[in-house]
């Protein structure tokens, strides 16, 4: 008796990761290959933009944020 219950339990594990494994790989199908899956036309490919203006202080400027953000954060404190 405990063997045939065994089984039951051991084919609802197959199903249930077999459904899990479908669900997957549908998902994964859908985000790789939409337009395939989906029977539409790819969209026209958009112009390249690029920026026109030197970005070098916004950059540097988020840089030291993080930096000042890690310091305040990582810093031992002074509690005895």
């Amino acid at each position: 008796m405990n063997d045939l219950s065994s089984l039951k339990d051991l084919s609802r594990l197959e199903f249930a990761g077999r459904r899990c494994v479908r669900a997957i790989a549908t998902a994964v199908m859908l985000l790789l290959f939409p337009a395939h899956l989906l029977a539409q036309a790819a969209p026209p490919a958009t112009p390249t933009v690029t920026v026109g203006r030197n970005l070098t202080l916004e950059y540097i400027i988020v840089v030291v944020m993080i930096g000042l953000a890690l310091f305040a954060v990582c810093r031992g404190s002074r509690r005895n």
